[in-house]
């Protein structure tokens, strides 16, 4: 299956390119510029926050598209009008499954901008009418990521997001580790569904399926 992969030349992107391709996928990685990327994959270029090219023979499509600061780009610009321009790019082409990554805590009364764009996104893909899951996922950290690197460098901590559990109150931040997130068993790979399924790391007690390919 040909797969449109937004967001794939980041940490979580360059894992799940990896891992479509061990399931015989072809993923078509969107990105700004020239990138190199393992064998199989094909190079899509095109800027998300602008308007998305076209999906050359897509059947699915994910989303992976995130930042966490606000640095030439915004918020609103990757988690809101990002996924707008996929969604009008799937209508144009008559792709209608999608997979997309929103975040712990997003919701559209969260403190921060970043959770409130988040639920944006969220809110568009739950419109579209498409066959679609979203998944939040904590914080992943392993090889090749950025932000537990910062974290440890400057000795620093970063803020414990919450979101809505499944009894009352709060569930604080748990990451997980890349190895344990793509577990096919475990994660946003082994099953189906239509709504947002949070995971927080090896200890969530969310029990809703995901989607597969």
């Amino acid at each position: 299956m040909r797969v449109f992969v937004v967001g794939g030349t980041g940490f979580v992107g360059r894992e799940v390119v990896r891992l479509l391709l061990a399931r015989g996928h072809t993923p078509l990685v969107l990105a700004r510029r020239s990138r190199p990327l393992p064998e199989g994959a094909v190079l899509v270029e095109g800027d998300i926050a602008r308007e998305v090219p076209d999906l050359e023979g897509a059947e699915a499509a994910i989303y992976l598209a995130g930042i966490i600061r606000e640095r030439g780009q915004t918020f609103r610009a990757v988690h809101v009008e990002g996924v707008r321009n996929l969604l009008r790019a799937m209508e144009r082409a008559g792709v209608g499954r999608l997979l997309h990554m929103s975040a712990l805590g997003a919701r559209p009364e969260a403190p921060s901008r970043y959770h409130r764009t988040k639920a944006e996104g969220e809110a568009l893909v739950r419109q579209s009418g498409l066959s679609h899951a979203i998944f939040r996922p904590s914080l992943i950290f392993g090889p090749g990521d950025e932000f537990f690197g910062r974290v440890l460098r400057g000795l620093v901590c970063a803020p414990s997001p919450s979101s809505p559990s499944s009894g009352t109150g709060a569930s604080p931040s748990d990451p997980c580790t890349w190895g344990t997130w793509r577990r096919p068993s475990w994660g946003p790979w082994s099953g189906a569904s239509r709504g947002p399924t949070t995971w927080w790391g090896p200890r969530s007690t969310a029990s809703a399926s995901s989607y597969s390919w």
